[in-house]
């Protein structure tokens, strides 16, 4: 009597896999995040540029609002009155009344502040409100736009008139130099680096700034635009 032989199992032999990745797959796999984390800080410092941009221009918006309201109230031809040819203190005069909140004086791409314990006696009213302050980044108080009294250059001329004891210097409608579309009321700017031109200081820095103008509306003006407007010449 025979028996079947015993069936021998062989061991089974696996192919054994890499595990984790390889140093070129690493290095792709890094250079692609790295691609992507610089995209997406491009884009959203793009997108938080362009919404600080959009607030400066809403916050100009209702400052010419406010300036056009108190020249109809008061029944002269003048935006606001002014200490001197070369004062920026129109918010003094737009708040509360014509311009209700202090942040609508601060623009967006600043660091700047109006410090609401700080008051001046004689209005008593903030004091920051009475200038603007040095550059986007000084925080020590001041608001961040110009309000253009002194014109030098076409078509930036100014009329002054002396009416009981302030300098009334802004532009008025009707007045003989130019037209309400063409009259600059509001600069985004400072007084630091060159005065009443965009450069790295400025509220958005040297590639431009923000014109409103006394029929109302608001335009980006870039810094070779400027540069041409005041016939200055181009870099």
């Amino acid at each position: 009597m025979s028996f079947p032989s015993p069936t021998i199992h062989q061991p089974r032999r696996f192919c054994r896999q890499p595990l984790g990745f390889t140093l070129t797959e690493l290095l792709v796999a890094l250079s692609v995040i790295f691609l992507l984390a610089v995209v997406l800080v491009s884009l959203t410092s793009s997108i938080m540029a362009h919404t600080r941009k959009t607030g400066c221009v809403s916050n100009i918006r209702t400052q010419l609002v406010g300036l056009l309201a108190y020249t109809a109230d008061h029944g002269k031809n003048y935006y606001w009155p002014a200490a001197s040819t070369g004062a920026d203190n129109a918010p003094e005069y737009l708040y509360p009344d014509y311009v209700g909140t202090l942040e609508t004086f601060i623009c967006p791409a600043t660091k700047n502040r109006i410090r609401p314990d700080v008051i001046d006696t004689k209005t008593g009213k903030p004091a920051d409100l009475k200038n603007n302050a040095a550059h986007a980044k000084a925080a020590g108080g001041g608001h961040s736009y110009e309000y253009f009294g002194f014109y030098t250059i076409p078509p930036n001329e100014v009329r002054l008139e002396w009416i009981g004891d302030k300098f009334h210097a802004r532009k008025r409608p009707g007045h003989p130099f130019r037209s309400a579309h063409e009259t600059v009321l509001v600069l985004d700017g400072d007084d630091s680096g060159i005065n009443n031109f965009p450069d790295k200081s400025n509220n958005h820095g040297a590639a431009g700034w923000h014109w409103g103008f006394a029929d109302g509306h608001v335009r980006w003006v870039a810094a070779g635009e400027t540069r041409q407007t005041l016939g200055q010449p181009a870099e």
